[in-house]
């Protein structure tokens, strides 16, 4: 099997971006993600969150 970084970067990044979303109680998508609305929606905001 190849190591190729550039996947492992991608699937280490959607595993974030997952993360987060659980954090403010949202299922990750691609799409919300790149949407700055749903972006400002969804911000970090409280202490609670930093917490987790």
């Amino acid at each position: 099997m190849i190591n190729n970084p550039v996947l492992d970067q991608s699937l280490v990044t959607s595993i974030q971006r997952q993360k987060i979303c659980e954090v403010v109680g949202e299922t990750y998508s691609d799409e919300n993600w790149q949407d700055w609305r749903w972006q400002m929606r969804h911000r970090l905001t409280k202490l609670e969150h930093f917490q987790k």
